[in-house]
């Protein structure tokens, strides 16, 4: 099962959120953000990769690329964000990679 919100891997924060917005100037629709970290993470000299993919559904579209980073033992994402109508809700998966190769780490979170 997806985690709702905020979910942790073995190195890996991975914080969804959604907000619903009520504008003056027509229907609610809602805000969200997806931001991602690592700590602790193994070190030997090569530098390992942090990324973020995500998609907003319902629906089987593509996913779409987030930052990806180069880090050492902990590294920081920017803060991916946007806007959907109140009947969607955002999916995010975090990866991480030992020297850019071996997959070490992988979180997913919902956001409705």
């Amino acid at each position: 099962m997806t985690p709702m919100g905020t979910a942790y891997g073995i190195y890996i924060r991975n914080s969804t959120q959604s907000k619903t917005l009520t504008c003056p100037c027509g229907p609610s629709y809602r805000s969200w953000s997806i931001d991602v970290n690592a700590s602790g993470v193994p070190y030997n000299g090569t530098l390992n990769n942090l990324n973020v993919i995500y998609r907003i559904g319902p629906s089987s579209g593509s996913w779409e690329y987030g930052p990806s980073l180069g880090i050492t033992t902990y590294g920081y994402l920017p803060t991916v964000s946007g806007s959907m109508s109140t009947a969607q809700y955002v999916t995010s998966i975090a990866t991480l990679y030992k020297a850019g190769t071996t997959k070490i780490d992988q979180v997913q979170a919902v956001a409705p």
